[in-house]
């Protein structure tokens, strides 16, 4: 009894336990105990990692994977893939880009709203530059004040997956593994837009319609279910964003930005400004 009891507290340390007992009495050795341990350790282990189910409409997860390079008209482009799953349902929406820029990431979200008839409660997400900017002197996320802006804007809560604990968002991770090893194997694109009408296409007819291996229910009809939980988009316009980047202007009050030099007053020479085209 004292040893569950201990264990519930969370010390598992087997050489601190050892030492507790003998001071309560106990003459036996350290193997007895750490057999008396070992089934206790992996049915808490196998509690930690069960996947956990999200009600419909409460939750979906997003992520960034890179899928390789595109190449046409002799000139090669990265291509990234931008997943979105709703949690109940599992219903995903998928789209391909040339870089992970926040302008990029935005429009892809409202692109994602638009394509699964809704937006949920909350959104997870893993701690991309595009989402947070690090944690202050208290330990405390700082968001990107941009993407932070834009999900009140939209009217969904941001959260973030805990640091080195992929099962909190195993269900996007997989999606991407899933993109990767079902869509791309074989393909061929003569274009970015080509392969967008690919990924649509797919998504569509093999990701969305299929019986999901871990729910064990069709996607589409799942999806059909959750979407009157889903917050309605009433015909909201696109979120406000100009693109800006941070530069230092030159002492001789100059500025460059895409491959040009343009003058600005002479006080703010040396300084950091923002430019925004």
């Amino acid at each position: 009894p004292y040893l569950d009891q201990r264990l519930s507290a969370g010390v598992w340390n087997a050489v601190v336990l050892l030492r507790e007992l003998r001071e309560r009495g106990y003459t036996g050795g350290y193997s007895i105990l750490k057999a008396y341990l070992h089934p206790k350790r992996q049915a808490a282990r196998a509690v930690a990692v069960r996947r956990f189910e999200t009600l419909p409409g409460q939750q979906a997860q997003v992520d960034w994977g890179h899928l390789g390079t595109l190449e046409a008209a002799e000139r090669r482009q990265p291509i990234w893939g931008f997943v979105i799953t709703l949690g109940h349902s599992r219903a995903m929406y998928a789209d391909v880009a040339t870089d992970q820029r926040l302008e990029t990431f935005l429009r892809l979200h409202e692109a994602a709203f638009e394509a699964l008839g809704g937006m949920p409660q909350e959104i997870l997400y893993n701690r991309a530059k595009t989402v947070v900017l690090g944690t202050d002197e208290r330990g405390e996320v700082r968001w990107h004040p941009i993407f932070l802006d834009f999900a009140r804007s939209w009217g969904f809560r941001p959260r973030l997956c805990r640091p080195y604990r992929a099962q909190t968002k195993g269900k996007v991770e997989s999606g991407i593994r899933y993109l990767r090893g079902s869509f791309l194997p074989g393909r061929e694109a003569s274009s970015l837009e080509d392969l967008r009408s690919q990924l649509r296409a797919w998504v569509a007819g093999v990701a969305n319609a299929r019986v999901h291996g871990t729910t064990h229910n069709v996607v589409r009809e799942a999806w059909q279910a959750e979407q009157p939980h889903l917050q309605p988009l009433g015909g909201r316009a696109p979120y406000p964003y100009v693109p800006e980047v941070r530069r230092r202007v030159g002492r001789d009050a100059y500025v460059a930005y895409g491959a040009n030099r343009s003058s600005v007053p002479w006080t703010a020479a040396g300084c950091e400004v923002w430019i925004r085209e």
